[in-house]
This record gives structure tokens, C-alpha cells and sequence, in this order.
């Protein structure tokens, strides 16, 4: 939201924001949009565990990788690229790390 300016284009984005925080739900900004749901990490993992799943693994997707604003030519140069890469590989699943990044993946077994 930040980096890219979207509370410029979509101003109620500031209390979505808020309101997600607080309860966890994002409401749609749009009349098309979506409800989303976020959870920080450890929340995450104790619903898994409430719903007699085995975590098997969390990681953060993209990391901190968002808010490069040179993003794009970072990943159109393969050195650039495979630095990128390699430096998100290594900090993707450190705990204190995971709630950097917008997005996680968790993996579990029942």
C-alpha cells in the first residue's frame, strides 16, 4: 500500500487497514472486490492446530521484496534475480521475519 500509493487511488484502504488489524478481515474497497482475511503468524498457526492440522511448514512468499521500488529491473537481471532470490530463500521461514511480508504459505498434514 505504501510503496505503491494504492491509499491514493482507494483512500478507505487507511481504515480497512485499521478495521483488518483489529479483526482480522479486510473488507472489499471496491464494489467488485473481495473480502480477505489476514492473519499474523502465530494466529495462523493456531488455527491450524484448532482444526487438528500438523504444520508442516510457513513461509513468508514474497518478504520484504515488496517494497523495492526497483522490483522489476531487480528481477529482469538474472544476477540481480538470483541474489534476490537467494537472500529471500534464506529468511523466508525465520519467525521473526514472517510477518514482513504480505503473504504466507503454510503446508499441512492431517
Amino acid at each position: 500500500m505504501l510503496v505503491s500509493r494504492v491509499h491514493e487511488v482507494f483512500p478507505v484502504l487507511r481504515e480497512v487497514v485499521g478495521e483488518m488489524e483489529s479483526n482480522g478481515e479486510m473488507r472489499p474497497v471496491v464494489e467488485a472486490g473481495f473480502t480477505g482475511f489476514a492473519h499474523r503468524p502465530e494466529e495462523l498457526r493456531e488455527e491450524f492446530a484448532e482444526s487438528g492440522l500438523t504444520m508442516e511448514s510457513l513461509v513468508a512468499l514474497e518478504g520484504i521484496s515488496f517494497a523495492l521500488s526497483d522490483l522489476d529491473e531487480r528481477m529482469d537481471d538474472a544476477g540481480e534475480r538470483a541474489l534476490l532470490m537467494e537472500t529471500l530463500r534464506a529468511v523466508e521461514s525465520v519467525p521473526e521475519l514472517l510477518g514482513i511480508g504480505p503473504h504466507l504459505l503454510a503446508t499441512a498434514r492431517r
